[in-house]
């Protein structure tokens, strides 16, 4: 009888050790997954800055996420007067200089000589293999 309950103790014993080194391993690949970002959102590089008329287009940058590409480009009024326009237009190609998509986004009704605004604009389609854009500056 002594020799059962030895036996039973040590079953116990290592199903317990078993059993508690398993949940441990589960919460180090539970940390991993909460660390890692979404394959569902990339950005591209930064494409060169522009200048289009008195404006400086830079830091264009394209975010994709959930269907949707976010562009996002600053836009400098690099003259001595303010710029009245209605819209900025963006004509984007890729590699092969094949059209991807023509959009337009605000940047406000005018901008002050040396003022900074920021252009962004949704679409509905991943653009992230542009690689050269056209800029118009709409009045």
């Amino acid at each position: 009888m002594y020799r059962n309950i030895k036996f039973f103790t040590c079953l116990l014993a290592a199903t317990l050790l078993l059993t508690g080194c398993s949940c441990g391993s589960k919460k180090v690949e539970e940390e991993k997954k909460k660390n890692e970002k979404p394959d569902t959102e990339q950005t591209t590089k930064v494409l060169e800055d522009a200048k289009v008329e008195e404006l400086k287009i830079s830091g264009f940058n394209i975010t994709f996420k959930d269907g949707i590409s976010t562009v996002v480009a600053d836009v400098t009024n690099e003259s001595k007067e303010a710029v009245k326009l209605t819209s900025l237009s963006l004509v984007l190609y890729d590699k092969d200089n094949k059209l991807i998509v023509e959009t337009m986004g605000n940047v406000g009704e005018s901008i002050e000589p040396g003022e900074t605004k920021q252009f962004n604009t949704l679409i509905t389609a991943d653009v992230r293999n542009t690689e050269k854009v056209e800029y118009k500056i709409n009045r």
